[in-house]
C-alpha cells in the first residue's frame, strides 16, 4: 500500500472521528454504556392521551424546561399520514431542578382540560388537528 503524503493542518483543530487523518494508532473507539438511572418522567396524565413526541429541552438558568406534544392517537389503526388526532394535541411543558434527571408537570392553569385547569398545558387548540412532525 502506497504511503500518502501527511497532512497539514497547522494550528487547525481537527476532531479525529475516524482514522483518515491518523496513519496508526493503538487507540479503540468505544461507546458509553447505558446506565440506567431510573424513570425522568411519565407521560400519564389524561391531556397527555396515548403519545408524547417531539420533545424540545431548553436551559433557562437554574431551571430545565422541556416541552413535548400530546395527544389522543388511534392507535390500534394503522391511520393515514393526514389521519386527525383522536382527541386535542396539546403543547406540555415539564421543568428539571435537578440538571434533568427528574421532571415536575407544574400546574401553569392556562387552559382547562376536561373542566379542570390543574394541568402542565401551555398550548391547546379547540379542534382536532391533523398530526404534524413538530410543533
Amino acid at each position: 500500500m502506497k504511503k500518502q503524503a501527511p497532512v497539514l493542518i497547522g494550528t487547525r483543530r481537527e476532531v479525529f472521528w475516524d482514522d483518515d487523518l491518523i496513519e496508526q494508532t493503538d487507540a479503540v473507539l468505544t461507546q458509553h454504556q447505558l446506565q440506567d438511572r431510573g424513570v425522568a418522567m411519565v407521560c400519564d396524565a389524561p391531556w397527555e392521551g396515548s403519545s408524547c413526541t417531539y420533545p424540545v429541552v431548553i436551559r433557562d438558568r437554574h431551571v430545565i424546561r422541556l416541552y413535548y406534544k400530546a395527544g389522543h392517537f388511534n392507535i390500534t389503526a394503522e391511520p393515514e399520514p393526514d389521519t386527525p388526532l383522536t382527541g386535542p394535541m396539546v403543547i406540555c411543558c415539564a421543568e428539571s431542578y435537578d440538571d434533568g434527571r427528574t421532571f415536575q408537570k407544574p400546574d401553569y392553569a392556562i387552559y382547562s382540560y376536561a373542566g379542570n385547569r390543574r394541568n402542565n398545558i401551555i398550548l391547546m387548540r379547540d379542534e382536532t388537528i391533523r398530526n404534524t412532525d413538530n410543533f
